[in-house]
């Protein structure tokens, strides 16, 4: 369809072609050219994929299923990351508890 403008209407089920006014800087290209008409009398329903809704169902699930373990493989390390700070936070705050000394008595 380069080279050309394509008009769909879909209420007369035509498809109109029009030399486009995009000119090539190659020379070498040959000009663009349509033959026909060419009249198809058959059941235009055969020309698509019956199963389209099949094929689009099993790309959803997958798309699911790799997004769920590429997910976890991505929470796992940042849980991990956050359970080890939290043990260095609450291992800290243990340890600065145990080497306070003990209040310096007033004199009298």
């Amino acid at each position: 369809m380069e080279g050309f403008y394509v008009v769909f209407d879909r209420e007369s089920k035509l498809v109109g072609f029009a030399k486009s006014t995009c000119g090539s800087w190659d020379s070498t290209v040959l000009e663009p050219h349509v033959t026909g008409p060419h009249f198809y009398s058959g059941d235009i329903s055969k020309c698509s994929s019956s199963n389209g809704n099949d094929v689009n169902m099993a790309m959803l699930i997958g798309v699911y299923a790799l997004g769920s373990v590429f997910l976890l493989f991505l929470l796992l390390p940042a849980i991990s990351w956050l359970l080890q700070a939290y043990q260095r936070h609450v291992s800290r705050r243990h340890a600065d508890e145990s080497t306070l000394l003990p209040p310096i008595q007033q004199r009298r």
